[in-house]
């Protein structure tokens, strides 16, 4: 856990903030979310 002081944290001091890594970060996660789902539809219940 890091210690939070106000609206920064210890870590955005450190590290720049890359917002495309945000939108990645997402499209990545709905990527994993679909897979999951749709695996259901890939095989029989029987696999």
């Amino acid at each position: 856990m890091f210690h939070t002081t106000g609206s920064t944290s210890l870590v955005q001091d450190r590290k720049p903030h890359y917002e495309i890594l945000d939108g990645l970060r997402g499209v990545a996660a709905l990527m994993v979310i679909l897979y999951h789902i749709f695996e259901g539809f890939a095989t029989s219940p029987i696999d």
